[in-house]
């Protein structure tokens, strides 16, 4: 998938593991100017390098990966998380 929008946020990369690191960004998306959207998207291992020279304010797009998952509590009470996983990012 693909999306073009304003970088809003840049959050810190967070070493997970030794094996495993994770960075968000939150992107401002203006398909409609009258009701833009704050999307926070997520890259991970090498990918966290992606926006080390981004600027706060630079319009980027992005391609990523829809993902999502289930997670069950010991009550089997279900829960679903999503996420979208850069694999892209340039510059526009």
């Amino acid at each position: 998938m693909e999306t073009t929008g304003t970088i809003k946020a840049v959050f810190d990369t967070h070493k997970v593991s030794d094996r495993f690191q994770k960075r968000e960004i939150v992107l401002t998306i203006e398909e409609d100017p009258k009701y833009p959207q704050h999307v926070s998207f997520l890259l991970t291992q090498d990918k966290c390098e992606l926006v080390n020279d981004k600027m706060i304010g630079s319009r980027v797009k992005v391609q990523f990966n829809l993902r999502g998952r289930e997670w069950k509590e010991a009550g089997g009470v279900a829960r679903y998380f999503n996420s979208m996983e850069i694999w892209k990012l340039d510059k526009i």
